[in-house]
């Protein structure tokens, strides 16, 4: 049994139509059938019908089986035990995919006491249907990756995916997504009480690549109204670059750009920072511990200065800007208590020169001469990346 140690867990469930298709094995409605390949464009016209299927699935009289998406939640819960959980639903670009998202909702919540979250302006994924293959390919899959990557919040490590329901042609690139980001993977076996974990694999993926072309991949996240041929020629791109790209005809012209599983891959490279540190220096030297604080002051000092209200230069916050020592500032960390010595480069680049951590119970003010005095040599040194997620 999974154990995130009282941490709550998200489970991101994709919604299909089972709830009706179970229904109606039991007993003819055409009042349901009538829903049937309907866009959720036409929702509002239809929501009075909505309405009055709804009354056909009240809480409190719902067979945990109603639908595979209810029946595996709870088994995902019972699976987490003790573990909180909040369920995201997902939902396609349909009509029904919605209204049953709205009845699982309110069936997990009452019934069963579970919170659940269902925003239909958010989780309805637009373009995410079957009827249109390149709307499908192009839109639906880029919506999903970025309303799943939203309920993340950018963090994974307690987020669980459940891809029972919903269309089959997403479950390639759900797994791929939940591979790269490390996500358990969760789905009921057919019509079975089988719950099957999809085993994290060792992945072996050449991020080098995406930082080489990272020019390219913006561009080509964009789309680019060019052939394949002559893009590649003008930007002198290997065959190994192929795979993550698709080349379509709008308007009598060429058009490439990022397909769905190279959107995938761009999403969560761009999750990635650098650090720069003096090549050869002390952070080579220390202990798995001592780097392991480093590493959650480097992670700190990065989340700070992206969410800066004011340039850096401008900025009176004490932590980040605790002094300054040349052309450098200092970032005061307090768990445990450490000092980096960093500087924000012209291109962007944040390099930390030095760093002290501070043992003494009293206020040790003794780093700030030590590093005024470092700090010409390591400023001369070559600088070598650490990457982050």
């Amino acid at each position: 049994m999974l154990c995130w140690c009282g941490v709550m867990i998200k489970v991101i469930s994709t919604v299909g139509t089972s709830l009706f298709d179970n229904y109606l094995k039991e007993k003819d409605n055409p009042l349901i059938r009538t829903l049937a390949g309907k866009p959720h464009s036409a929702w509002a016209g239809l929501s009075e019908r909505a309405d009055r299927i709804k009354k056909l699935f009240t809480p409190g009289i719902i067979n945990s089986s109603a639908s595979a998406e209810i029946k595996s939640v709870l088994k995902i819960r019972e699976t987490l035990g003790e573990q909180e959980t909040e369920i995201h639903l997902i939902a396609s670009d349909t009509v029904e995919s919605r209204l049953a998202a709205e009845i699982i909702a309110e069936v997990l919540q009452q019934q069963y006491g579970m919170p659940v979250s269902f925003a239909p302006e958010k989780d309805v994924i637009i373009g995410l249907q079957v009827h249109q293959p390149r709307l499908f390919e192009t839109e639906g899959v880029s919506n999903l990756i970025k309303r799943f990557e939203e309920l993340a919040g950018g963090y994974y490590a307690n987020v669980v995916l459940n891809i029972t329901g919903g269309y089959k042609g997403l479950i390639p690139h759900l797994t791929i997504m939940a591979q790269i980001n490390s996500v358990p993977v969760y789905y009921l076996f057919e019509h079975t009480e089988k719950l099957i974990r999809i085993p994290q694999t060792p992945l072996d993926i050449n991020w080098g690549l995406f930082e080489k072309y990272r020019e390219v991949f913006s561009q080509l996240a964009e789309g680019v109204e060019k052939s394949w041929q002559q893009y590649q020629r003008e930007q002198n791109i290997g065959e190994d670059f192929q795979w993550c790209i698709e080349e379509i005809e709008a308007h009598g012209q060429p058009l490439i750009a990022l397909n769905a599983v190279g959107r995938i891959f761009w999403h969560r490279y761009n999750r990635f920072f650098y650090v720069y540190v003096p090549a050869g220096g002390k952070y080579f030297t220390e202990s798995p511990d001592k780097k392991r604080f480093l590493h959650q002051a480097f992670y700190e000092l990065h989340r700070r200065l992206g969410l800066l209200p004011s340039p850096l230069e401008t900025l009176t916050d004490k932590d980040i800007k605790h002094c300054c020592i040349s052309d450098t500032y200092v970032f005061k960390f307090t768990n445990p208590q450490l000092r980096l010595q960093y500087k924000v480069m012209p291109d962007g680049r944040l390099v930390v020169y030095n760093y002290y951590f501070i043992n003494s119970s009293q206020v040790d003010n003794s780093y700030a001469r030590k590093m005024a005095a470092e700090y010409p040599g390591l400023a001369a040194s070559e600088l070598t990346a650490l990457t982050f997620s």
